[in-house]
């Protein structure tokens, strides 16, 4: 089940795992500003954390309608979305009645679904979400309108 909230608060989780408070320090610690610096909107930067057991993401996009959601899963990796500025809506939905549109891409690791029901995170700056592998996820959908999204998506591989 997905957890969320602001970032310093999840780090106060002591029911986190290591790995968690691990990526719960770096998204705290990171000067995330001169990193969004060097990125132009559409692209994104990786930076490793733990090689590839750990890294993280740094996009910088346009938040978007959510008229017709696409939602992903992961199966190798957990979702910590970060966002460092703008506000967006994550929508999230466990599996259930859930229809695949895509099959799963190894390479990628994901796989997309269309649902009727979910649950809307409203992500603000300074607030993270972790994301499991059984949480079906829609992100970037704009919360009042269109705005600049900063957002940093650290992968943390499952055993």
């Amino acid at each position: 089940m997905a957890e969320f909230g602001k970032i310093r608060d999840l780090k106060k989780n002591k029911n986190l795992s290591e790995s968690l408070q691990a990526v719960a320090e770096f998204l705290i610690s990171t000067d995330h500003q001169s990193i969004f610096k060097q990125i132009e909107k559409g692209y994104t930067q990786k930076v490793e954390i733990d090689g590839e057991r750990i890294f993280a993401i740094f996009q910088k996009y346009d938040s978007k309608n959510g008229l017709e959601p696409v939602f992903e899963a992961h199966r190798k990796f957990i979702d910590v979305q970060y966002v460092h500025s703008g506000s967006e809506v994550i929508l999230v939905a466990n599996c259930d009645k859930a229809m695949l549109t895509q099959a799963y891409d190894e390479d990628n690791d994901f796989e997309l679904f269309k649902l009727e029901e979910w649950s809307n995170l409203i992500m603000t700056e300074g607030v993270a979400a972790v994301l499991y592998p059984e949480d079906l996820h829609a992100p970037g959908i704009q919360f009042k309108q269109s705005e600049l999204i900063e957002k940093v998506v650290v992968k943390l591989r499952v055993n």
